[in-house]
């Protein structure tokens, strides 16, 4: 059993004493104490009819940002042509945004023509891509020294570059005034604006795919020599786009111009390439290692969400809700597990979001993706965000390469802020290190990893726990797993889009982890929840041992008794499960 008691309720303050924290309400459990919130069920009951709880609350994105924040720079656009990675080379936009406050020596006076359509939803079909990546380098040459080290970023260089965007354009269709050309027509220079834009601070002309509503995920692939691009939706859509690159080179060459920028290394020695995009999505590219380079860009549509969200959602039930939100509030370590696309990183943003705001939370990420600290609905103002470093493709005498920052390194500085909960995201290899001596060194970790049971993500953690460090045995392994993690969960990723339905994704069980009692057994499994008659998690009647922990922070142990669900609608599946 792992040895975490958890916070005492008497030492969290109370909220509305927080004039600081004013804006959003306590955390339920906390309220509940105080008797101002409605049971799990009532919760559950309004939350199924209450427009508030809709709000970009599915995996379908509804329409606007409820964030209060542009994607990449631009509000996000439906029934936008998608275009894809510009000929002349990728976005020169830096990815980590500064706020240096500089401003440029001129501030040219924008072309009424261009200025007054700059920001439509327009069809980039027309832009010449070539004079794209030109005009591009002229802006990008004039403005980058407004900041350190050239790097160019939307936070500090949008509002900068918008008058010297529209300058060149203007330029431009000058320049071809004068040698006999016709110009460009109002129109046209929109478009071209707005595809500069895009080039500097996006993805180029992936962006206006990036911006549809309900896109997924953006696939570059290529057959029979030729690249194809898969525009998937979250509604289970797959269709085809246009060709984002010309050859397998010049893709090669945007990929690592679009490195640079984010201070990574795209070469031979270093094939592999993982960044977080401005607006949250998750770019993976590789070369070298495969026929022609791969390109995937994870669109996560599902942001500001609690628990109670999901609960609307269908993903989880209102005890479930319950249960999960009190795991939180008391400090216990969670693993979420599942296959790509199961939704764990939500999962794991919900519940961290049923912690009060003045909680200090540290985040460790190989790539920034919890994005705790952009949240508007649910405000992390203690939160404190790091990010790995791969280092060069280059070996210092010990092997590692250079200038790498790894995260354990990062999770000793980040000891030294004063955090009460430190959080490792996704777990694929090195980083169960990292996440072992968090659940060790603080409470309330929570982490995802890939599996499809309960054994097999354990036995992915122990795998990991091994190779990681030649003097970690198995036996090591698994019981130090044990004795960290409280609890496992499990999220379940259906797809019939082929058979004429949706994606459905749910939470189909809930497992305690214990110390074994044998030496063949390290660890113990006390089913809390598992899987029902239509897959989705039903309670077993199980109480963990530390069920007191909980009932300290309202939470109902009745809630568990068996067969006690409470799900806001059936599961529709076009098969039958068997």
């Amino acid at each position: 059993m792992a040895a975490h008691n958890g916070t005492d309720p008497a030492d969290v303050p109370a909220l509305d004493t927080l004039a600081l924290f004013a804006g959003r309400p306590a955390a339920p459990a906390a309220r509940r104490l105080a008797g101002h919130i409605p049971s799990a069920r009532d919760r559950a009951a309004s939350a199924t009819t209450s427009p508030e709880t809709h709000r970009t609350t599915g995996l379908e994105r509804t329409s606007g940002d409820t964030n209060g924040h542009a994607t990449n720079g631009h509000s996000t656009t439906k029934g936008a042509t998608p275009g894809f990675v510009p000929a002349g080379g990728p976005p020169t936009g830096g990815w980590r945004p500064r706020e240096d406050g500089a401003s440029p020596t001129t501030e040219p006076a924008a072309d009424p023509d261009v200025a007054g359509q700059a920001d439509a939803s327009v069809d980039l079909s027309d832009v010449d891509w070539d004079v794209v990546a030109d005009l591009r380098t002229l802006v990008s040459e004039r403005i980058k020294g407004t900041g350190e080290g050239g790097t160019i970023s939307l936070a500090s260089h949008g509002a900068l570059a918008e008058p010297v965007i529209l300058d060149e354009v203007s330029k431009l269709g000058r320049r071809d005034l004068s040698i006999g050309g016709v110009g460009h027509t109002p129109q046209q220079k929109a478009h071209l604006a707005k595809a500069v834009r895009d080039s500097i601070f996006g993805m180029g002309r992936l962006q206006p795919t990036l911006e549809l509503e309900g896109v997924s995920n953006v696939e570059t692939r290529w057959w029979r020599g030729q690249p194809i691009t898969w525009v998937e939706y979250a509604d289970g859509r797959l269709e085809q786009g246009p060709a984002a690159a010309g050859s397998a080179a010049e893709m090669i060459r945007d990929l690592q111009l679009l490195a640079s920028q984010a201070g990574r290394n795209f070469s031979p020695n270093s094939p592999l390439l993982n960044l977080t995009l401005e607006n949250g999505s998750r770019l993976a590219a590789t070369a070298w290692r495969t026929p022609a380079p791969v390109l995937t860009i994870r669109n996560h549509l599902f942001d500001d969400v609690d628990l109670w969200d999901l609960v609307a959602k269908n993903m989880l039930d209102a005890g479930m809700a319950s249960f999960l939100e009190a795991l939180s509030l008391a400090g216990k370590n969670v693993v979420f597990y599942g296959i790509p696309g199961s939704a764990k990183t939500t999962c794991a943003r919900a519940f961290l979001n049923a912690l009060p705001p003045e909680i200090a939370i540290g985040v460790i990420e190989s790539e920034f993706e919890l994005r705790l600290e952009e949240l508007a609905k649910h405000p992390h103002p203690r939160v404190v965000p790091m990010e790995a470093r791969l280092g060069s493709g280059e070996l210092d005498s010990f092997g590692n390469r250079m200038g790498a920052i790894t995260m354990t390194e990062l999770l000793i500085q980040i000891l030294r802020h004063n955090i009460q909960r430190i959080v490792v995201g996704e777990v694929r290899g090195p980083e169960i290190a990292a996440m072992l001596d968090a659940m060790v060194a603080s409470m309330g970790s929570v982490s995802t990893v890939h599996a499809t049971s309960p054994m097999g993500a354990v036995q992915r953690l122990a795998t990991c726990a091994t190779k990681a460090s030649l003097n970690t045995t198995t036996e090591t392994a698994y019981r130090t797993i044990a004795q960290s993690i409280d609890v496992i969960v499990h999220l379940q990723y259906i797809d019939e889009g082929h058979l004429g339905g949706r994606r459905h994704r749910f939470i189909a069980e809930i497992d305690a982890l214990t110390l074994g009692e044998t030496e063949a057994c390290f660890t113990a499994f006390l089913p809390i929840y598992q899987k029902g008659s239509d897959g989705r998690a039903t309670p077993t009647g199980n109480l963990p041992s530390w069920i007191n922990d909980l009932e300290a922070y309202g939470f109902d142990p009745d809630l568990l008794r068996k067969g006690n669900s409470s799900w806001v609608a059936p599961l529709e599946l076009k098969r039958a499960r068997r």
